[in-house]
């Protein structure tokens, strides 16, 4: 009897033996996946960045070095030395520099493409009959033109539907008093009280329908991902100094502005030019008229290349939107004086491309380069 128990004892420690021996290996295997694994996703992840630093670089170049002959496009250099380009920077961003490129960059209009390939030896997972890991990765770039930011804010009333039509986006006194004599020649014409309401609820009591930042003082520019606020009523007619030479360059370029809501302030807030930006519109500049205001004076202001000032007219009934007959007439020499001067018939001229800009698309439309896949 005890002979049987000592062997039935023998065969359950060889049992134990060999359960645990198979669970050991099934623990390494797993263990070797694992660590493979990861390495294959840390590699993934560096070469990831290999191809957005070589797209990135191709795209600057571009920018840097534009096409002669097609609009937006890259210089025929810059894309002949392309595959040698995005090699060298891929190989020197990765950690063993084990990148290969899949076949040249790719050029559009305005956009690089890259793809890479690298692999990732099997440190461990060889021993589960796992071989080396294959990864890959792509990126696009792009670049443009990048837009000016220009402390101008504009008041959300006053803007025109966005569209390929060219327009002229008043930032006068003469303006912001249209809009609200609009309003109110509008109800007396058979405009129903709410719609009324609702049009000076949105352009407030400010009859100014622009004004230039208060930090735009020494540069003419801003962040649009730092809130701000539009200056004192005074400076609100007149281009900071900063901003002459830069008003001087805007033709034919991407403007963008901040827009602002005077719904969402004070009345205090409103008369004193303490309006909170809500957003930002991108312009395409034709023209700019900002030679109203006695104070101003300067001649170098005004540009209409693409046409005639299609700023402010002096005539009453433009003005009013209504007809005054006879004495419209009468008075139309008087305001052909009166409203271009003293109300500031000022502006930029051209396309609405957009007036509802979120902060970071704004900031994304003043970067000439950047990741777009």
């Amino acid at each position: 009897m005890r002979r049987l128990i000592g062997e039935l004892r023998h065969n359950e420690e060889g049992a134990s033996a060999i359960f645990v021996a198979m669970t050991m290996t099934i623990v390494l295997i797993v263990a070797a996946l694992v660590i493979d694994v990861g390495a294959a996703t840390a590699r993934n992840s560096q070469l990831q960045d290999a191809a957005d630093a070589a797209a990135l670089a191709l795209a600057q170049q571009c920018y840097e070095s534009p096409a002669t002959t097609v609009l937006n496009g890259c210089d025929p250099v810059v894309r002949s030395s392309s595959a040698s380009t995005a090699t060298e920077i891929a190989v020197a961003t990765l950690n063993d520099g084990a990148a290969e490129l899949v076949g040249a960059p790719v050029f559009d209009a305005n956009t690089v493409t890259v793809q890479l390939l690298s692999v990732q030896p099997a440190l461990f997972s060889w021993a589960a009959g796992e071989g080396d890991t294959t990864v890959g990765a792509s990126a696009v770039a792009q670049w443009n033109p990048a837009a000016v930011a220009l402390p101008l804010a504009i008041n959300a009333c006053t803007l025109p539907d966005p569209g390929t039509d060219t327009v002229f986006i008043g930032t006068g006194a003469y303006d912001g008093v249209d809009t609200l004599l609009s309003s109110i020649t509008s109800l007396l014409t058979g405009t129903s009280v709410p719609d009324y309401v609702g049009n000076i609820l949105t352009c407030g009591t400010n009859v100014l329908a622009g004004g230039w930042l208060g930090d735009a003082d020494e540069e003419c520019t801003f962040d649009p991902n730092v809130k701000t606020y539009v200056v004192s009523t005074l400076n609100k007619l007149v281009p900071v100094s900063a901003c002459v030479p830069v008003i001087q360059t805007l033709i034919g370029k991407r403007v963008i502005v901040p827009v602002y809501d005077n719904a969402t302030s004070t009345v205090v807030d409103s008369l004193l030019g303490n309006v909170t930006i809500v957003g930002y519109a991108e312009i395409v500049v034709t023209g700019y008229d900002f030679d109203g205001l006695a104070a101003i004076g300067d001649d170098d202001l005004v540009s209409f290349p693409s046409g005639t000032d299609p700023g402010c007219s002096g005539s009453v009934q433009d003005f009013l939107g209504v007809d005054l007959g006879i004495v419209g007439s009468l008075l139309d020499p008087l305001f052909d004086q009166l409203l271009p001067t003293v109300l500031a018939c000022q502006g930029l001229q051209g396309q609405l491309v957009d007036d509802s800009l979120t902060a970071e698309e704004a900031s994304a439309a003043l970067i000439p380069y950047r990741l777009v896949a």
